[in-house]
């Protein structure tokens, strides 16, 4: 199978990873931050294993890896978000709850029509604001990116 529509999700979740190491954030003095880069790094490339071919990979065991690895890292997002820093609360709320409302959409249209143009779209739209939600999260550690 050539590369279509139903991989770009797959393309979304290399951000993650790649962000981190152009910023050289893995290496990182501080033990919070390792946590989110690995299980960021850990969650894309299950992501990326899913939807290399998300047609063959339907119901698969890496689905339900896939599936519940996205749930603990937002979580795991949220949690901290909400709890250990609140920075710019409002706008990682925002992006989070339109980024759970596109996955909530992508979930019902998969279950009537499985990677159709709607349910990539609406996943994809999730996995945009999903980087927005990344990226004000990794804003809270740059001061103590070492370079």
């Amino acid at each position: 199978m050539g590369f279509s529509y139903v991989n770009t999700p797959m393309i979304t979740s290399g951000v993650f990873p790649l962000y981190i190491i152009i910023n050289k954030t893995v290496f990182i003095q501080r033990t919070v931050f390792s946590y989110f880069a690995f299980i960021t790094i850990t969650g894309s490339i299950i992501s990326i294993f899913f939807w290399s071919n998300p047609v063959s990979n339907r119901n698969t065991i890496i689905h339900k890896i896939d599936g519940l690895s996205a749930r603990f890292v937002l979580a795991n997002y949220a949690l901290y978000k909400s709890l250990a820093n609140r920075d710019n609360l409002y706008t990682f709320m925002i992006n989070y709850c339109i980024m759970l409302y596109f996955f909530y959409l992508s979930n019902r249209i998969s279950f009537t029509n499985w990677c159709c143009k709607k349910h990539i779209v609406c996943h994809l739209i999730a996995h945009l604001f999903s980087i927005f939600v990344f990226l004000v999260t990794m804003n809270d550690f740059r001061n103590y990116i070492v370079l």
